[in-house]
């Protein structure tokens, strides 16, 4: 069953500013608005993505398949979601992600989101993500739950741009969720 419409958050990006706040910048001078983090940056002290894991993400990116192909490549591995997109621009980025998890078992979600049967993390691509030269990554941390369906894309005030859903097998929904109790230890 379908989780219901989506509903379309109001713009909290602005084309002008990039992730925490710092301005967008082109890794290669010819189109301008491509958002860049540094290389040489430490790990985020909180107020953004955590560049180290946005590395991870862009090395595992060159060498496993993905999950699922859209228009972000999506890799589910050790506990996280990783989006990919290379190369990138600020256009593939300026509209905000759905991403909705549905686990395995109702029980599981918080109280308040047991109705509506999947948690919702909709989120904007700088709280999770970056760029890396020309490869935009951004990495969401799974919840505990085992989950059975993850529906992914983005929308703008106009609908729904892109969407896709990943359904996950139930022993790697489990095995996940084994891998983010390790990580939590």
């Amino acid at each position: 069953p379908s989780p219901g419409p989506v509903s379309v958050a109001p713009d909290y990006g602005s084309a002008s500013r990039g992730f925490a706040g710092r301005p967008w910048r082109s890794p290669d001078r010819r189109s301008a608005g491509t958002p860049r983090v540094s290389e040489a940056e430490p790990a985020s002290s909180g107020r953004g993505p955590d560049t180290a894991a946005l590395r991870r993400a862009r090395d595992r990116a060159d060498t496993r398949p993905p999950t699922e192909r859209a228009f972000f490549e999506l890799r589910v591995a050790d506990g996280q979601l990783d989006y990919i997109r290379r190369p990138c621009a600020f256009s593939d980025v300026e509209h905000r992600f759905l991403l909705h998890l549905v686990p395995r078992h109702a029980r599981d979600l918080p109280p308040a989101r047991r109705r509506y049967g999947f948690d919702n993390r909709d989120f904007e691509f700088g709280v999770h993500g970056g760029a890396l030269g020309d490869v935009c990554v951004a990495t969401v941390r799974l919840p505990p739950w085992p989950v059975r369906t993850i529906r992914t894309g983005q929308f703008s005030a106009t609908g729904v741009l892109w969407e896709t859903t990943v359904r996950l097998a139930d022993e790697r929904a489990d095995r996940l969720a084994d891998r983010h109790e390790e990580h939590a230890r």
